[in-house]
Protein backbone atom coordinates (compact mmCIF):
# COMPACT_ATOMS: atom_id res chain seq x y z
CA UNK A 1 0.00 0.00 0.00
CA UNK A 2 2.82 2.41 0.88
CA UNK A 3 4.22 2.32 -2.67
CA UNK A 4 0.97 3.12 -4.49
CA UNK A 5 0.67 6.31 -6.55
CA UNK A 6 0.20 9.60 -4.64
CA UNK A 7 0.33 12.33 -7.35
CA UNK A 8 2.17 14.56 -4.88
CA UNK A 9 3.61 16.77 -7.64
CA UNK A 10 0.20 17.28 -9.22
CA UNK A 11 -1.60 18.15 -6.00
CA UNK A 12 -2.92 21.68 -5.57
CA UNK A 13 -2.26 23.92 -2.58
CA UNK A 14 -5.77 23.10 -1.37
CA UNK A 15 -4.94 19.38 -1.57
CA UNK A 16 -1.72 19.82 0.44
CA UNK A 17 -3.55 21.92 3.02
CA UNK A 18 -6.31 19.31 3.39
CA UNK A 19 -3.83 16.44 3.77
CA UNK A 20 -1.69 18.39 6.24
CA UNK A 21 -4.65 19.42 8.38
CA UNK A 22 -6.02 15.87 8.46
CA UNK A 23 -2.59 14.40 9.29
CA UNK A 24 -2.14 16.88 12.15
CA UNK A 25 -5.59 16.07 13.53
CA UNK A 26 -4.93 12.32 13.39
CA UNK A 27 -1.55 12.83 15.05
CA UNK A 28 -3.21 14.86 17.80
CA UNK A 29 -5.68 12.04 18.46
CA UNK A 30 -2.80 9.57 18.67
CA UNK A 31 -1.05 11.78 21.22
CA UNK A 32 -4.06 12.24 23.49
CA UNK A 33 -4.80 8.48 23.34
CA UNK A 34 -1.28 7.85 24.70
CA UNK A 35 -0.05 6.17 21.49
CA UNK A 36 3.48 7.50 22.04
CA UNK A 37 3.51 6.69 25.75
CA UNK A 38 6.16 8.34 27.91
CA UNK A 39 8.17 9.37 24.83
CA UNK A 40 5.49 11.84 23.67
CA UNK A 41 6.46 15.50 23.42
CA UNK A 42 5.05 17.89 25.99
CA UNK A 43 3.07 21.08 25.49
CA UNK A 44 6.01 23.06 26.82
CA UNK A 45 8.30 21.63 24.11
CA UNK A 46 6.32 23.51 21.41
CA UNK A 47 7.50 21.09 18.76
CA UNK A 48 7.14 17.43 17.86
CA UNK A 49 9.82 14.88 18.60
CA UNK A 50 11.37 12.62 15.93
CA UNK A 51 8.90 9.75 16.46
CA UNK A 52 5.89 12.07 16.13
CA UNK A 53 7.29 13.72 13.01
CA UNK A 54 7.82 10.29 11.43
CA UNK A 55 4.25 9.18 12.20
CA UNK A 56 2.92 12.54 10.96
CA UNK A 57 4.71 12.08 7.64
CA UNK A 58 3.39 8.53 7.34
CA UNK A 59 -0.15 9.73 8.01
CA UNK A 60 0.19 12.41 5.33
CA UNK A 61 1.49 9.85 2.85
CA UNK A 62 -1.29 7.34 3.60
CA UNK A 63 -3.90 10.08 3.17
CA UNK A 64 -2.48 10.79 -0.29
CA UNK A 65 -2.51 7.09 -1.14
CA UNK A 66 -6.14 6.77 -0.02
CA UNK A 67 -7.19 9.74 -2.13
CA UNK A 68 -6.22 8.07 -5.40
CA UNK A 69 -6.31 4.34 -4.71
CA UNK A 70 -9.56 3.59 -2.88
CA UNK A 71 -12.54 1.88 -4.46
CA UNK A 72 -16.11 2.76 -3.56
CA UNK A 73 -18.30 0.04 -2.09
CA UNK A 74 -21.93 0.05 -3.19
CA UNK A 75 -24.98 -1.81 -1.97
CA UNK A 76 -27.75 -2.98 -4.29
CA UNK A 77 -31.03 -1.40 -3.22
CA UNK A 78 -33.48 -1.88 -6.10
CA UNK A 79 -34.03 -3.44 -9.53
CA UNK A 80 -35.84 -1.83 -12.45
CA UNK A 81 -36.41 -3.52 -15.80
CA UNK A 82 -35.56 -0.34 -17.73
CA UNK A 83 -32.77 1.07 -15.55
CA UNK A 84 -31.31 -2.12 -14.11
CA UNK A 85 -29.85 -2.28 -10.59
CA UNK A 86 -29.84 0.84 -8.41
CA UNK A 87 -27.00 1.04 -5.91
CA UNK A 88 -26.00 3.35 -3.07
CA UNK A 89 -22.51 4.05 -1.77
CA UNK A 90 -21.81 2.75 1.74
CA UNK A 91 -18.06 3.40 2.00
CA UNK A 92 -14.63 2.86 0.46
CA UNK A 93 -11.98 0.14 0.53
CA UNK A 94 -8.25 0.06 -0.14
CA UNK A 95 -7.34 -2.90 -2.34
CA UNK A 96 -3.64 -2.50 -3.30
CA UNK A 97 -3.79 -5.09 -6.09
CA UNK A 98 -7.00 -3.80 -7.68
CA UNK A 99 -5.60 -0.26 -7.49
CA UNK A 100 -2.96 -1.28 -10.06
CA UNK A 101 -5.56 -1.73 -12.83
CA UNK A 102 -6.05 1.15 -15.26
CA UNK A 103 -9.34 2.99 -15.62
CA UNK A 104 -11.69 2.84 -18.58
CA UNK A 105 -15.10 4.45 -19.03
CA UNK A 106 -15.99 1.18 -20.79
CA UNK A 107 -14.38 -1.43 -18.50
CA UNK A 108 -14.37 -5.15 -19.15
CA UNK A 109 -14.71 -6.02 -15.46
CA UNK A 110 -16.96 -5.18 -12.53
CA UNK A 111 -16.08 -5.18 -8.84
CA UNK A 112 -18.14 -6.98 -6.23
CA UNK A 113 -17.66 -6.83 -2.47
CA UNK A 114 -18.39 -9.94 -0.43
CA UNK A 115 -17.87 -9.31 3.26
CA UNK A 116 -14.32 -7.97 3.71
CA UNK A 117 -13.24 -9.20 0.27
CA UNK A 118 -13.46 -7.57 -3.16
CA UNK A 119 -13.49 -9.61 -6.37
CA UNK A 120 -13.22 -8.54 -10.00
CA UNK A 121 -15.51 -10.32 -12.44
CA UNK A 122 -15.06 -10.18 -16.21
CA UNK A 123 -18.08 -8.73 -18.03
CA UNK A 124 -16.91 -9.91 -21.43
CA UNK A 125 -14.50 -12.43 -22.93
CA UNK A 126 -10.96 -11.10 -22.35
CA UNK A 127 -8.46 -12.50 -24.82
CA UNK A 128 -4.86 -13.35 -24.03
CA UNK A 129 -2.80 -10.16 -24.09
CA UNK A 130 -5.86 -7.90 -23.85
CA UNK A 131 -5.81 -5.32 -21.05
CA UNK A 132 -7.99 -5.95 -18.02
CA UNK A 133 -9.69 -2.61 -17.25
CA UNK A 134 -11.46 -1.30 -14.17
CA UNK A 135 -13.75 1.72 -13.76
CA UNK A 136 -12.68 4.18 -11.07
CA UNK A 137 -15.89 6.14 -11.21
CA UNK A 138 -18.26 7.13 -14.02
CA UNK A 139 -18.88 5.01 -17.11
CA UNK A 140 -19.68 6.26 -20.60
CA UNK A 141 -23.30 5.12 -20.56
CA UNK A 142 -24.40 7.20 -17.56
CA UNK A 143 -22.33 10.42 -17.74
CA UNK A 144 -21.45 12.86 -20.52
CA UNK A 145 -17.85 12.75 -21.75
CA UNK A 146 -17.17 16.31 -20.54
CA UNK A 147 -18.40 15.46 -17.04
CA UNK A 148 -16.30 12.30 -16.95
CA UNK A 149 -13.13 14.00 -18.13
CA UNK A 150 -13.41 16.89 -15.68
CA UNK A 151 -14.06 14.48 -12.81
CA UNK A 152 -11.13 12.19 -13.68
CA UNK A 153 -8.79 15.18 -14.02
CA UNK A 154 -9.81 16.73 -10.70
CA UNK A 155 -10.20 13.51 -8.72
CA UNK A 156 -7.49 11.27 -10.17
CA UNK A 157 -5.14 13.78 -11.88
CA UNK A 158 -5.12 12.30 -15.40
CA UNK A 159 -6.75 12.83 -18.78
CA UNK A 160 -8.87 9.82 -19.68
CA UNK A 161 -8.01 8.48 -23.15
CA UNK A 162 -10.00 5.26 -23.06
CA UNK A 163 -11.77 4.00 -26.18
CA UNK A 164 -15.13 5.40 -25.06
CA UNK A 165 -13.65 8.89 -24.62
CA UNK A 166 -11.47 8.86 -27.74
CA UNK A 167 -14.37 7.71 -29.93
CA UNK A 168 -16.87 9.87 -28.01
CA UNK A 169 -19.34 7.09 -27.35
CA UNK A 170 -22.79 8.51 -26.46
CA UNK A 171 -24.74 7.86 -23.27
CA UNK A 172 -27.36 5.13 -23.51
CA UNK A 173 -30.20 7.65 -23.62
CA UNK A 174 -28.67 9.28 -26.70
CA UNK A 175 -28.14 6.06 -28.63
CA UNK A 176 -30.65 6.10 -31.47
CA UNK A 177 -29.67 2.91 -33.23
CA UNK A 178 -27.50 -0.18 -33.03
CA UNK A 179 -25.20 -1.29 -35.83
CA UNK A 180 -25.12 -4.98 -36.64
CA UNK A 181 -21.83 -6.64 -37.50
CA UNK A 182 -21.35 -7.73 -41.13
CA UNK A 183 -23.09 -11.01 -41.86
CA UNK A 184 -25.51 -10.85 -38.91
CA UNK A 185 -29.01 -11.91 -39.92
CA UNK A 186 -32.37 -10.42 -38.96
CA UNK A 187 -33.11 -13.66 -37.11
CA UNK A 188 -30.02 -13.17 -34.93
CA UNK A 189 -31.06 -9.59 -34.11
CA UNK A 190 -34.56 -10.75 -33.17
CA UNK A 191 -33.02 -13.40 -30.91
CA UNK A 192 -30.94 -10.74 -29.09
CA UNK A 193 -34.01 -8.57 -28.48
CA UNK A 194 -36.04 -11.51 -27.21
CA UNK A 195 -33.15 -12.64 -25.02
CA UNK A 196 -32.90 -9.16 -23.43
CA UNK A 197 -36.62 -9.05 -22.64
CA UNK A 198 -36.58 -12.52 -21.09
CA UNK A 199 -33.48 -11.94 -18.95
CA UNK A 200 -34.82 -8.59 -17.72
CA UNK A 201 -37.98 -10.26 -16.40
CA UNK A 202 -36.06 -13.14 -14.83
CA UNK A 203 -33.57 -10.74 -13.21
CA UNK A 204 -36.36 -8.84 -11.49
CA UNK A 205 -37.62 -12.07 -9.94
CA UNK A 206 -34.14 -13.35 -9.01
CA UNK A 207 -33.10 -10.03 -7.49
CA UNK A 208 -36.06 -10.06 -5.11
CA UNK A 209 -34.96 -13.40 -3.65
CA UNK A 210 -31.20 -12.84 -3.75
CA UNK A 211 -30.20 -15.14 -6.63
CA UNK A 212 -27.37 -12.82 -7.69
CA UNK A 213 -25.21 -15.62 -9.12
CA UNK A 214 -27.95 -16.57 -11.57
CA UNK A 215 -28.41 -12.92 -12.59
CA UNK A 216 -24.70 -12.67 -13.34
CA UNK A 217 -24.70 -15.89 -15.36
CA UNK A 218 -27.67 -14.80 -17.49
CA UNK A 219 -26.28 -11.33 -18.27
CA UNK A 220 -22.80 -12.70 -18.96
CA UNK A 221 -24.34 -15.04 -21.54
CA UNK A 222 -26.34 -12.16 -23.02
CA UNK A 223 -23.32 -9.88 -23.43
CA UNK A 224 -21.34 -12.66 -25.08
CA UNK A 225 -24.14 -12.94 -27.62
CA UNK A 226 -24.30 -9.17 -27.95
CA UNK A 227 -20.57 -8.89 -28.71
CA UNK A 228 -20.92 -11.29 -31.63
CA UNK A 229 -23.95 -9.48 -33.03
CA UNK A 230 -23.50 -5.72 -32.67
CA UNK A 231 -20.62 -3.32 -33.30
Amino acid sequence: MYNLLTHSRKASEADHLAFSTSACLLLYYLKISNYFGSSASRESDRELNDSEVLIGRLLYHILEVNQYNTQEIHQAVAWNQDKGITTSSIGCAVNPTIALFNHSCAPNTIRASIGPNTIMVATENIKKGQEVKDSYSYQFHDKLIKTRKVHMKERYKFDCKCEACEKMWPMYEFMTKSVAKPGVTAKALHHIKKMYATISKLSAADFSVGHYDRIHTMWASYYNELNTTLE
